[in-house]
C-alpha cells in the first residue's frame, strides 16, 4: 500500500467536504494510482462516517476495506493527539472510562521516550471502534465500581519508572538498593506461545492487553484483598473487553499492516517497550512469577487445536 497515496486521497475527500486539506499539514504531495478506484470510494465514504456508525468486522481476518477505514479515521481525526473521543452509544461509551484509567496508570509510569502517549491514544480509540462493532453490548459500568476505586488509587500513586536502554529501546530499570545505591536491573519480558511467527497479532487488541496486564501488576497491592481483587478484575476485564476478540487477537491476517493503521509510529518498538514496562511493573511489585500471559488460544485456525491455551516460553522476547 502506498501510504502517501492513502493520506493524500483522504486530503482530497476532506477538501471536497469541508475545504480542508490534510496535505497542508502533512506536507505530502497529492498523488494516486488511477487504477484503484475502489480504494478511493472506500476512503471517501469513510471520511463521511458518523461516530456511531464506525464499525468493522471483528469476527475474522481483517478485511482490506476495514484496514482502509481504520487508517482514514485515525488520520482524519489525528487520534494521536488525544483530542478526539468518538461518541458511541452509552452501552459502549462506558468502556472508555476504564481504558482511560489504564492509560493514565501506564503513562504516569512508563517514560514517554520509550512508549509514545500518542501510540496509546490511537490504540484506545481504534479499540473503541472494535467495541462498537460487537454484535451485542451490555452496560456493566455498575459492576466495575469496586475495581475502579482501586484503579483510582493506583493512578494517584503512580510514579515514573527509571527505565534504562539504548537508542530508545528499553532494556531494564534502575532501582535504589537498601544501601541507597543505584542499580540497573535487566528486564527480559517473557515470550509466549502467542508470539510464534505463525500468528498474525492484532496490535490494537494486543496493546490494550498490555495496558491491562500492566495495571494488574502495578495495582495489585492497592486493594485490601489483592488476590481476590486480582482474580475478579482479570475475569471481568476479559469478559467485557476481550472475549469477543479471541479469534481476531492472533489472526488479524498476514497482509494487515498495523504500521499503516497506526501511522507515524515505530509500532514494533513501542510494542516491545510496552512489554518491558509491564515486566518491570511485576518485578518492582514482587510479582515476577505471576505475570499474566495473554488469555487466548494459540492453535492455528483450522488445525483442530484452537483450544490450546497460550503459555510462557522458556526464552524471553
Amino acid at each position: 500500500m502506498n501510504y502517501n497515496y492513502l493520506i493524500s486521497y483522504i486530503s482530497i475527500c476532506l477538501a471536497a467536504m469541508v475545504g480542508y486539506s490534510l496535505s497542508e499539514d502533512t506536507k505530502l504531495e497529492i498523488m494516486w494510482t488511477p487504477d484503484v478506484t475502489q480504494d478511493k470510494e472506500t476512503i471517501c465514504e469513510a471520511t463521511k462516517t458518523a461516530d456511531g456508525d464506525m464499525k468493522v468486522d471483528i469476527y475474522g481476518f481483517m478485511e482490506y476495506d476495514d484496514l482502509l477505514k481504520l487508517t482514514v479515521w485515525n488520520s482524519k481525526y489525528n487520534l494521536q493527539s488525544g483530542n478526539k473521543k468518538f461518541s458511541f452509544a452509552p452501552e459502549v461509551n462506558w468502556r472508555r472510562t476504564i481504558l482511560e484509567r489504564l492509560a493514565q496508570i501506564f503513562l504516569k509510569s512508563c517514560p514517554s521516550e520509550y512508549v509514545d502517549p500518542g501510540f496509546i491514544n490511537v490504540a484506545i480509540e481504534l479499540f473503541m471502534i472494535y467495541q462498537n462493532s460487537y454484535n451485542e453490548t451490555v452496560d456493566h459500568s455498575k459492576l466495575w465500581k469496586p475495581f475502579t476505586s482501586v484503579l483510582d488509587k493506583c493512578v494517584a500513586s503512580a510514579s515514573q519508572f527509571q527505565l534504562v536502554g539504548t537508542a530508545f529501546d528499553a532494556t531494564g530499570i534502575q532501582v535504589t538498593t537498601k544501601n541507597g545505591e543505584k542499580e540497573d536491573i535487566m528486564i527480559l519480558p517473557p515470550a509466549e506461545k502467542a508470539d510464534n511467527e505463525d500468528h498474525d497479532i492484532d496490535l490494537i487488541v494486543d496493546t490494550i492487553w498490555w495496558l491491562f496486564t500492566f495495571s494488574f501488576g502495578n495495582c495489585y497491592w492497592k486493594s485490601d484483598a489483592p488476590s481476590l481483587w486480582a482474580s475478579r478484575y482479570k475475569r471481568l476485564f476479559y469478559g467485557d473487553f476481550l472475549m469477543e476478540l479471541r479469534d481476531r487477537w492472533l489472526n488479524a491476517g498476514a497482509e494487515t499492516k498495523f504500521g499503516v493503521i497506526f501511522g507515524d509510529f515505530d509500532v514494533n518498538r513501542n510494542h516491545r517497550n510496552m512489554r518491558v514496562c509491564v515486566t518491570a511493573a511485576y518485578t518492582i511489585n514482587g510479582l515476577a512469577d505471576r505475570q499474566l500471559v495473554r488469555s487466548v488460544p494459540v492453535g492455528p485456525p483450522g488445525t483442530g487445536v484452537e483450544l490450546m491455551l497460550n503459555k510462557k516460553s522458556p526464552i524471553p522476547i
